[in-house]
């Protein structure tokens, strides 16, 4: 029989309301797997925070769009905004924090606190959306995932906002930065240099900040093999993070918006960093209202939620909550990348989009919903994948645990129990490949390079096999809110904004708007 294992509670959080939380310590915590707020499970659900007039919004507006923002979401049911801090602005010059620009922030967390949203800052944000890159002047063209000064001071600039938001009660979770490493400086990015680099933040975060939580807000680490993958920095966090956007990746995703591999990309990149033992939670999804049909996202969206959720997901963040109004169309990063214009579950004159009923949906229900009941294990089962290898060399073929089916279908993961005849061989995660399931405590082999610790107590996923690459269109056309369409050239080799790789403008034939 089935045995419910009921999730443990966090220790040492009260049995209030967020806001009695003492001075000093955070209101949340993690606990078995859910995240805890005073005491009782908390799955965030809410989306990224960008005001209409573009992510440099401090250089044209003040707190008074965040403001809006959280009173919308709160009517939305949402209980959650992640926002960017931009580095530039909060550091101006070499170790000095601009206590003005502080000062505004401040009375965003006031906003937040006020129309009861928690807040889920990202730190030195720089190369933010598209293909935009906000540098420091101050330390231009310096990698700072590896420049020893540098990091210093990052663990210096963590450091003093902690203090500054220690007592918070708002705060839900600290992010070390968005979606590293930074495209302009991503290759040169190691693993070493990765996690020295989460290292010395998180600790300069726990110093100043007790029992506060810690993530970094990765993307396509996993599945590209990046620096910040889970096997590397995990131990350093306190959950795991990731961004899917299956739409960037068509060698991987080759299908229609709905289809079932696209729409369980979440699913998928939930499992990827779960095997190092960590929480995920889902930080970015969403697609752009220039390229697909609102109700097509609507219907991508509850599949990629409720997905995940049922691997595992902790939290949900939409990208993003508003649209960027028509006058940010022309400045950057918009017009390097007009489809970033319209994510938003809003229009950028305040109207609902069919996904934001997505979000307030999810939410209601997640809220209603007591996560301790949801561990279920079957005793004397191992929790983890069989995967199937190729016969031809079973030893050097990368494992995987999907089947490809004809006609481009979704790959269907295979079932746990049995394996069938001797002639199939079996591996789980990469280990050497049996004739039998494997036992706990083998090691595990990650898709960019092998590590062993002890087996998960999940699943090992692995990676599906790679689609041949498809000849992507030689431009960009997207439709803006206004019905104009806009055409837009690759940019050159040599020209001084490189695009990132990880944004893929998608093939022509998953575009609406493309000719």
């Amino acid at each position: 029989m089935p045995r419910i294992e009921r999730d443990a509670a966090a220790p040492g959080i009260k049995p209030d309301s967020v806001a009695a939380a003492s001075s000093g310590a955070s209101a949340f915590s993690m606990g078995r797997h859910f995240m805890y707020a005073c005491g009782k499970p908390h799955i965030p659900v809410g989306a990224h925070v960008v005001p209409p007039s573009g992510p440099d919004w401090l250089w044209r507006e003040g707190p008074e769009a965040f403001d809006r923002a959280f009173a919308q979401m709160a009517e939305h049911g949402l209980t959650s905004a992640r926002i960017d801090l931009l580095w530039a602005a909060v550091e101006p010059e070499r170790g000095r924090l601009d206590e003005a620009h502080l000062a505004v922030l401040d009375r965003v967390f006031d906003a937040a606190k006020a129309h009861g949203i928690t807040l889920h800052p990202a730190l030195f944000v720089g190369g933010e959306v598209g293909d935009a890159y906000w540098d420091l002047p101050w330390a231009s063209g310096v990698n700072p995932h590896i420049d020893p000064e540098l990091v210093k001071l990052q663990a210096a600039h963590a450091a003093q906002l902690a203090r500054r938001w220690a007592s918070r009660p708002e705060l839900i979770a600290w992010d070390l930065t968005d979606e590293p490493p930074f495209w302009i400086h991503g290759e040169t990015t190691d693993d070493e240099h990765a996690l020295e680099w989460t290292a010395a933040l998180t600790h300069a975060i726990r110093a100043n900040h007790p029992g506060c939580l810690v993530t970094i807000g990765t993307a396509s680490q996993e599945v590209d093999g990046g620096p910040f993958r889970a096997d590397v920095v995990a131990d350093s966090l306190d959950f795991a993070c990731v961004h899917p956007y299956p739409i960037y990746s068509p060698e991987l995703y080759a299908d229609r918006l709905g289809s079932r591999r696209m729409s369980m990309a979440g699913a998928f990149e939930t499992a990827l960093p779960a095997a190092p033992e960590k929480s995920v939670m889902v930080h970015e999804f969403g697609a752009s209202s220039t390229q697909f049909a609102p109700e097509a996202i609507a219907d991508y969206d509850r599949l990629v939620c409720w997905s995940s959720l049922g691997a595992g997901a902790i939290g949900f963040y939409a990208w993003c909550w508003i649209d960027a109004e028509p006058a940010a169309y022309r400045r950057a990063p918009y017009v390097r990348m007009p489809h970033e214009t319209q994510f938003g579950l809003l229009d950028a004159e305040g109207k609902a989009r069919p996904r934001a009923r997505v979000q307030s949906e999810l939410a209601r229900v997640t809220g209603a919903l007591d996560p301790r009941d949801w561990r279920v294990t079957v005793p004397g089962r191992p929790r983890r994948f069989l995967c199937r290898t190729s016969t031809s060399n079973p030893t050097t073929a990368p494992p995987t645990v999907w089947t490809t089916r004809p006609r481009g279908r979704m790959p269907r993961p295979k079932r746990l129990g049995s394996p069938p005849a001797t002639s199939s061989r079996w591996c789980a995660g990469g280990s050497t490949p049996t004739s039998s399931p494997p036992a706990p405590g083998c090691p595990v082999r990650f898709p960019a390079k092998s590590l062993t610790i002890r087996g998960p107590r999940r699943p090992s996923p692995c990676f599906p096999r790679r689609l041949p690459r498809r000849r992507r269109p030689s431009c960009i056309c997207a439709r803006l809110s206004g019905g104009a369409r806009s055409t837009t050239s690759k940019p050159a080799a040599s020209s001084i904004f490189r695009a990132p790789r990880k944004l893929r403008f998608p093939s022509s034939r998953n575009s609406r708007a493309c000719a």
